[in-house]
């Protein structure tokens, strides 16, 4: 993985800000966007998880 191509800190906020201003679906894309982010899991198998 190129290090380079990764969102850094401030990237990643302006993006969740963006995800969760949006009118639909706005603050729970922002959750499941968020875990991805912070658990740094990839979302192929976050997405197939069952609760």
């Amino acid at each position: 993985m190129d290090k380079r191509s990764l969102m850094n800190a401030d990237q990643a906020a302006a993006l969740l800000d963006w995800i969760r201003r949006r009118p639909r679906g706005g603050p729970r894309l922002h959750a499941f966007f968020a875990t991805l982010y912070y658990c740094a899991l990839l979302p192929a198998p976050c997405g197939r998880r069952k609760p």
